[in-house]
């Protein structure tokens, strides 16, 4: 854990720092609000993550990231006992919160510093996640849901390392572009109790999935950032009379 601690840390030094004295970004990440759904996936994430970065020196910023929703879903067919047309439910869902220190370096740029550009990153991740499944059983070929409805609880965490590219539209609106993978573990509160669900839905966390990091936020500068017009060089040359 002194990967994440040493991360923790200078987020925290970082962002407590005064706010005016270095470039400030609050940005929301919109690429996972639905996606799955867009491109007729089973399962979906539904998350609000917005964060907030600072930088220090030339080329470096910290931000810290906080996400909330649903990381995934699944739907069952079946008929109830109290008629005979078929619905479409949602019978397995992952809900949870968690936050993200993460330390960035952008590259050098003669025309721009951080926190614009090309940038790597590292980040670790802590998540608390509830997964949840309503229970069904075949009953005259009619698949039919229980009233009991399984919960257990887990603690995630995930380290891992990024690429991307910050835009500037103007001197405060921008967009970040980031991609990303992590090594990630976690402990169930009652391992047993996932044994009751079904395999087809379990199986999406069985290895505390979610390790890939694919985000398009909208993002919004304080102070106004600043980019140096490109140079014009005029070349002398010899010059031919015609």
């Amino acid at each position: 854990m002194k990967f994440s601690k040493i991360i923790i840390l200078i987020s925290i030094v970082s962002c407590l720092s005064d706010v005016f004295s270095q470039i400030n970004v609050v940005k929301v990440d919109f690429s996972n609000i639905g996606v799955g759904k867009m491109f007729g996936l089973a399962y979906n994430e539904v998350i609000f993550r917005p964060s907030f970065e600072r930088t220090f020196g030339k080329n470096f910023s910290t931000l810290i990231t906080y996400e909330f929703g649903k990381y995934e879903t699944g739907e069952l067919e079946h008929t109830p006992s109290n008629t005979e047309v078929t619905r479409i439910e949602e019978v397995y869902n992952v809900k949870g919160w968690g936050i993200m220190p993460e330390v960035r370096f952008y590259l050098p740029n003669k025309r721009r510093t951080a926190p614009t550009g090309f940038f790597m990153g590292l980040h670790y991740r802590y998540r608390h996640i509830t997964e949840n499944f309503i229970d069904s059983k075949n009953v005259n070929n009619r698949i039919i849901l229980s009233d009991t409805t399984i919960s257990n609880d887990a603690i995630m965490h995930d380290y891992g390392f990024n690429l991307g590219y910050k835009l500037v539209f103007s001197g405060r609106i921008g967009a970040d572009l980031l991609m990303g993978y992590g090594y990630s573990f976690g402990k169930w509160k009652t391992e047993t109790d996932r044994n009751k669900i079904d395999s087809f839905f379990a199986k999406q966390m069985d290895g505390f999935e979610n390790r890939l990091r694919l985000e398009i936020s909208l993002a919004y500068f304080f102070p106004k950032i600043k980019i140096i017009p490109r140079e014009i060089k005029v070349i002398d040359g010899p010059y031919l009379e015609h």
